[in-house]
């Protein structure tokens, strides 16, 4: 056994992992090798299955199911080759005996599985749910195929619009809509953002809302006592923390109720007269509960706090009268302080009473019920609009597919045929990432396992860290991991195991952050709250670099905010800098919450010199060259755009003064700025410019009226490409980033141009606004990776950094509806629903407290969020941060920063006073009184802008140039004629293909009665590229045609005969080569009843009209001829009576064989 091996604490648990007669869950620290032991769990199961389909792994991104793929195929080959005796390690040991028995097995079985990978079946949760909607598109109202993208929110506003019209109709729904919009005082587009949002959040609410709505009244009930118990049982809670106290709490209690009696006092505490115990739990008592917690809290409610004195309006007058009376007032406070201190040592008091403090009653805001009922109502008819929306736009979101996926497989008790086919079929289920998992996806898998019995031989395994979940703005819920490994899933007993060593974290990496986080987390798990509790974890690799973890905190005055961010970001530029000197091939990142906070850390490291790469971090729009092309492209495509084209006189590429663009500006406002360019440099009575403006004006103005001219005839976006080209802008192009950047600028401009322009300019900037500068770093330069935190899971480098963790994250917007699960003392589940407040009034106490619920899950997140950043270090992590100093003295971190998750520890614990592991407090100096003494003209910025020689060089073949089209714009025309068809085919081509699937599996899917309602599928997917009608018409009659004759042809119906043995189409195959996964998709496969393998191609192409038949088969058969070999390749280990391949021409009908492989 190595040293390395005896450092492996927790061997045991890792062997228990992986029995295959129990379902488990599996609690895997950072670095615990997770992946790993999830591979090596499915090649146990595959050891023991008659087919390995009879095994389902499910991932939560396509990398990490390709990673699960390729190690398991690593992992066999790997055992293939290596001699026994060579394995030193009792893990490689065991590794070798699992892999050698799945090869066995597979010999036995004949699975062939490394000649064919796609009989593995780990797949993503996303592909999954596609999987099982599209089974059964009827009965999931997924419609038939679908695209799934992210970007919906054309989908959002188009059902919310056409949600709201239903005001104006006859709809039993339009009163209700009325009362909807009364709340927000008519203000429309704050009820269109609000709906939007919580269209975006429905997968977490939409049971919980179909429920309310069809019985409001039972639902109202419910909702209330929900609320009744909740109190109860906070109640119970602080008298069960408070009681210990209670002998010293009663008699005080009882003094400062007569003192303020004495007073006339209105105080709540008044409540609690005449107590001779704690008040009873009974809810209408929860004022009296309130009124003692005024006694023993402070006021504020943003940060809780015992009371560290008592004045008179708490009841405790000070110490005046006669002796007796000073005496008596005197030892009362001093007792009640004394309680206060001890107060503050129970465990659990503070947070319980604070949240007492916090709860309403059923009663305490009845329109708030009312208008919960009226927003429940309506929500199913929203939700019925925005299913018609999907399929107008042909397109779904994520949360869609899954809730489709759910209908699929019907109720636990009432499934569908796909779920018992499903039941038959998989034996075996692993989850990786399982604290991510969100309500619904617990949900699927309830009814994937609905059948399963004790000893069965069935199993469920998951695996994750509960301490990385850090998704639950997308409805991830950690409680359900807790819960899962607390009490089973439903009638499946789970056994829960944690593992403890870190195979990725040095020893000092490990040992800072087991001190730092094990105080910083919750002490218990809270399932409700998503509340996880600390693992700890040990080092299997000795310390590399000391110290492990450099703390540097900048302090800074009110006028050095901004210093201390350009200090921070040197730092940071000048400690890579010696990393890469020191260590050139180690992997350094930078990780982020946002990307804002990398302002001044981005230039730092161009300074420097330091290649980077970042991943999502640099938004498109955010490069001034993307700016500009912005603002040129709305300029030509709309003269009237005023401040586009202003803006483009002060571009580079033109960049005009100030004195010049004001002139332009303010002569003659009410025609266009291109008219008064014109105007300006003709009329002797217009304001005299500049001569360098003039020159400049002139050169441009050239260039945008052969733009204008040629926008009339050209696709926008070679019009645009060839302006940016005349008007010099490529010379300014500096970095290969910004360059990568501009050609994806005209990528999105071709995607959405239509006829000469933009059909609608708002989805275009849109779409800008949603893309990210390309990363151009030379990879052989080993550039530093920069990225968010999030993006980062699941990732290792060497070194670390995390800077800017004071800076403050976003606050959340008001949510139109917030809502809340909790598991009450017997663990059942409670849901809580709350409206936000009429426009003008104040929210009602029960949103509040759902808020504050909110919060803290959002800052118990933000803790964990913390831990995947340092985490992913390997040898070092750097944390840094700026912070105020206030009259000397260092203020804490906002409550929304990420360093007040760790602020209490750092500044409290005695291994950060000294040492390694001290923190670096450094003092930043204004440079603001400098900067105020300069004069602002010379310490400005630059405008960077093309020199006086371009212009002068052009000024005369630009001037003289005319509007009418040369030679190359002519072929212009025609060329956006031919893209235009291309394009049109290109679509055809896609809707025959869909077809001819669906077509499998439905033999009627051509008849009369379904072909009406096909070609308006049809219609509708074409009117989305706003082809020509006259083309659309001709487009649908093609379609129809080709597909009637194709399956009306008895030599070629046969077909789609989905009775034929291994019918399938769209089969999406995996190849594996060199350390490669990669995927096919075969159109049409199936084994005919001679047992010949048939491989089929759809082509929806035509011969031109130049071209014969026979000649143009011979063509496409050349192009086509190595893709189908590739198809043939994927069978070749199959036992049949031979290969066929063959392309289909559905425009010829004609069925052309390639060739016949045989395997005898």
């Amino acid at each position: 056994m190595t040293n390395a091996q005896s450092k492996v604490v927790d061997l045991d648990a890792r062997k228990n992992a992986l029995d295959t007669s129990c379902s488990i869950a599996v609690q895997a620290p950072a670095g615990s090798g997770k992946t790993e032991l999830l591979s090596l769990r499915f090649l146990k199961l595959l050891a023991i299955c008659q087919h390995p389909e009879e095994v389902l792994a499910i991932t939560f991104t396509k990398k990490a199911a390709n990673e699960m793929a390729e190690r398991i195929l690593n992992t066999l080959e790997w055992a293939q080759n290596i001699d026994p005796n060579a394995i030193q390690t009792q893990l490689d040991h065991d590794r070798y005996e699992i892999a050698n028995s799945v090869l066995l097995q597979d010999k036995e079985m004949s699975w062939q599985l490394q000649q064919s990978p796609n009989r593995l079946r780990i797949q993503t949760i996303d592909s999954f749910c596609n999987f099982l909607a599209s089974r059964l598109p009827i009965l999931s109202n997924f419609g038939g195929p679908l695209q799934i993208s992210e970007q919906v929110d054309d989908c959002y506003q188009l059902a919310i619009r056409n949600f709201l019209k239903l005001l104006d109709s006859d709809s039993p729904i339009a009163a209700s809509i009325a009362e909807l919009m009364l709340h927000f005082d008519n203000d429309g587009n704050k009820l269109e953002t609000l709906l939007g949002s919580l269209l975006k959040q429905r997968e977490q609410w939409i049971g919980d809302i179909v429920g309310v709505a069809s019985d409001p009244q039972q639902a109202l009930q419910h909702l209330t006592d929900n609320l009744l118990e909740l109190v109860s049982e906070s109640i119970a809670e602080a008298t069960h923390l408070l009681q210990p106290y209670s002998a010293q709490l009663l008699p005080l209690l009882d003094y400062a109720t007569k003192n303020l009696a004495d007073e006339d006092s209105d105080s709540q505490l008044l409540l609690c007269a005449g107590l001779d115990d704690l008040p009873p739990g009974e809810p209408y008592n929860l004022n009296v509960w309130i009124g003692l917690s005024e006694l023993l809290l402070t006021k504020s409610m943003d940060k809780a706090a015992f009371r560290k004195t008592v004045n008179k309006n708490a009841g405790f007058p000070a110490a005046s009268g006669n002796k007796e009376q000073k005496l008596l007032r005197s030892d009362n406070k001093k007792a009640m302080e004394s309680l206060l201190k001890s107060l503050t040592e129970a465990d659990g008091l503070l947070s319980s009473l604070d949240y007492l403090r916090r709860l309403p009653l059923p009663n305490d805001d009845s329109n708030s019920w009312d208008f919960l009922h009226t927003l429940t109502a309506v929500l199913p008819t929203l939700m019925a609009q925005l299913e018609l929306a999907f399929t107008q736009k042909n397109k779904v979101d994520y949360p869609q597919v899954s809730l489709a996926a759910i209908r699929a497989l019907g109720s636990e008790d009432n499934p569908t045929d796909l779920a018992l086919s499903l039941d038959y079929q998989i034996k075996h289920i692993l989850v990786d990432e399982f604290q991510d998992t969100s309500s619904s996806q617990m949900d699927l898998l309830k009814r994937l396992t609905a059948g399963w019995e004790p000893d069965d031989g069935r199993t469920l395994f998951v695996v994750g860290d509960a301490m990385q979940s850090c998704y639950g703005f997308r409805n991830a819920n950690v409680g359900l991991f807790i819960r899962l490994r607390e009490t089973g899933l439903g009638h499946i007993a789970i056994l829960p195991i944690d593992l403890v060593a870190n195979f990725r974290s040095d020893t000092g990496v490990v040992d800072w952050v087991n001190a730092t986080f094990a105080g910083a987390f919750p002490a218990h798990n809270d399932i409700s709250r998503g509340a996880v509790s600390y693992s700890y974890s040990q080092a299997v690799h000795s310390r590399d670099v000391t110290p492990a973890v450099t703390s540097r905190i900048y302090q800074y005055s009110d006028q050095s905010k901004t210093e201390a961010a350009i200090e921070e970001g040197a730092y940071i530029a000048e400690e890579i800098s010696d990393l890469r000197k020191q260590f050139p091939k180690r992997k350094i990142a930078i990780l982020v919450r946002s990307r804002g906070h990398l302002e001044y850390i981005l230039p730092a490291l161009r300074e420097a010199e330091i290649p980077w790469l970042a991943n999502e971090i640099d938004r498109l729009d955010s490069l001034p060259v993307i700016t500009d092309l912005r603002s040129l492209t709305s300029a030509i495509c709309n003269q009237a755009d005023r401040l586009s084209w202003l803006a483009i006189l002060r571009a580079p590429w033109c960049g005009i003064s100030l004195e010049d663009l004001h002139l332009v500006a303010s002569w003659k406002i009410n025609i266009s700025v291109y008219e008064s360019l014109s105007q300006l440099c003709s009329d002797p009575q217009a304001p005299k410019l500049s001569a360098d403006g003039q020159a400049r004006i002139h050169s441009i103005t050239a260039v945008l009226r052969n733009a204008l001219a040629a926008k009339q005839h050209g696709r926008i976006s070679r019009v645009i490409r060839s302006t940016f080209i005349d008007l010099g802008a490529e010379l300014l192009i500096r970095t290969d980033a910004e360059l990568d950047s501009v050609e994806r600028f005209f990528e999105i401009l071709q995607s959405c141009e239509v006829a000469g322009g933009l059909e609608n300019f708002g989805d275009f900037e849109a779409r800008i606004a949603n893309s990210f500068v390309s990363s151009a770093a030379d990879t052989q330069a080993n550039p530093v990776q920069i990225m968010t935190i999030h993006k980062s899971k699941g990732l290792e480098f060497d070194h670390v950094f995390l800077p800017g963790l004071a800076r403050t994250s976003r606050a959340d917007d008001k949510a139109l509806l917030l809502w809340h699960q909790r598991l009450n003392k017997y663990g059942q589940n409670r849901i809580f629903l709350a409206t936000l407040s009429a426009t003008g009034s104040e929210d009602n106490n029960l949103y509040n407290l759902l808020k504050f619920e909110k919060a803290e899950k959002s800052r118990l997140e933000s803790t964990r969020l913390l831990y995947i950043g340092v985490t992913r270090a390997m040898k070092s992590v750097y944390l840094s941060a700026a912070l105020a100093d206030k009259d000397g003295m260092i203020t804490a971190p906002g409550s929304r920063t990420l360093l007040a998750t760790i602020w209490a520890q750092m500044t409290e614990s005695a291994i950060y006073a000294s040492g390694d592991n001290a923190i670096d407090y450094i003092t930043v100096n204004s440079m603001r009184p400098l900067i105020d003494q300069q004069d602002p003209l010379q310490s400005s910025h630059r405008l960077q802008r093309l020199t006086d020689d371009f212009f002068a060089n052009s000024h005369q073949s630009l001037t003289t140039a005319d509007t009418t089209l040369d030679a190359e714009d002519a072929d212009e025309v025609a060329a956006t004629v031919l893209v235009s068809e291309n394009a049109l085919q290109i679509e055809i081509g896609n809707l025959v293909h869909e077809s001819l699937q669906n077509l499998v599996s439905n033999k009627s899917l051509l008849e009369d009665e379904n072909l009406t309602q096909l070609r308006l599928h049809w219609r509708r997917r074409l009117e989305l590229f706003s082809f020509n009608p006259t083309d659309t018409q001709a487009a649908l009659d093609k379609i129809e045609t080709s597909l009637l004759q194709t399956h009306n042809n008895s030599e070629l119906s046969w077909i789609f005969d989905s009775t034929l043995e291994q019918s399938a189409a769209e089969l999406a195959m995996q190849s594996y080569a060199k350390g490669y996964v990669q995927t096919h998709v075969v159109d049409r496969t199936f084994i005919d009843k001679k047992g010949v393998r048939w491989i089929i191609d759809y082509k929806s192409s035509e011969p031109p009209p130049n071209q014969t038949a026979e000649d143009f088969i011979d063509e496409q058969l050349e192009l086509y001829s190595g893709q189908l070999n590739r198809y043939r390749s994927l069978f070749s280990e199959e036992q049949n009576e031979g290969v066929k391949t063959a392309l289909l021409f559905t425009s010829i009908q004609r069925l052309v064989e390639c060739a016949t492989l045989s395997t005898k």
